[in-house]
């Protein structure tokens, strides 16, 4: 047996297994991106239209092994203290918060976790403090670097954050390695509008929500070159809205 999939290596390359009237177990293989440099793979996004304490992301599965996941999650804001995403969980994979934005009516929260091994047709499930309409996107990255911190992947770099009661979004970070990947997520509390990016970016995936909110998020369209480089996720409109923004650095070894 030789497996084969594009952009993916495969070890061992080939095994062999006698076949006898019945089905054979324990021929396993793993798996590592053969792509050079960072790249995507799993994209999804789910909206909740209704208000609710959880949200789930649609069924995904990843290439390959040795993948950082995150997770981007914008909420509303009912009463009280303001919401926070209390939980990640799915994959069978350990999640742990890398940046909390909630300064401003809402929140912005980004979520960690590293596969070692492939996901197949999974969901990630967030839960929040309140009973709210929220946005989840879920991204995964091959390439990265591939170890472990105390508590988050050393894929996991620089955050940013900011929030303003009135302006364009806009939040930077300093870079910490050559050839690092900036995303971000954001919510506007005060207006359903869509985001006009600032050079050189995409917003990925946005919900202008059934009550008036927007929760977005948004990607440099390549990687920074050096190291030590400020780089901002930001929005030339709307620009009187009050908002939360969260950034990230996604590194490579």
């Amino acid at each position: 047996m030789t497996p084969s999939k594009s952009g993916v290596t495969f070890n061992p390359t080939s095994q062999n297994a006698t076949v006898n009237g019945s089905n054979v177990s324990g021929v396993n293989f793993t798996t590592v991106s053969s792509t050079a440099g960072l790249a995507i793979d799993a994209n999804t996004s789910k909206d909740g239209t209704a208000a609710s304490t959880t949200i789930a992301t649609p069924v995904f599965s990843t290439a390959s092994g040795n993948e950082l996941l995150l997770a981007f999650v914008a909420t509303d804001y009912l009463s009280g203290a303001n919401t926070t995403v209390s939980s990640i969980s799915g994959g069978g994979l350990t999640w742990n918060l890398v940046k909390r934005t909630n300064v401003q009516s809402g929140d912005a929260e980004i979520w960690a976790a590293f596969a070692p091994s492939l996901l197949t047709n999974v969901t990630i499930t967030a839960t929040v403090s309140q009973k709210v309409v929220c946005s989840i996107t879920l991204m995964s990255f091959t390439g990265v670097d591939t170890t472990i911190g105390t508590t988050l992947p050393n894929a996991v770099g620089a955050t940013g954050t900011a929030n303003v009661r009135t302006g364009a979004p806009s939040a930077a970070l300093v870079t910490t390695r050559n050839n690092s990947w900036v995303f971000g997520v954001g919510n506007d509390y005060d207006n359903a509008i869509a985001r006009s990016a600032g050079t050189g970016q995409t917003v990925v995936h946005q919900f202008l929500t059934p009550t008036c909110d927007t929760y977005w998020v948004q990607m440099q369209n390549a990687t920074t070159p050096l190291g030590g480089t400020s780089v901002s996720i930001n929005d030339v409109a709307p620009t009187g809205d009050r908002y939360n923004l969260t950034t990230v650095e996604v590194r490579t070894p």
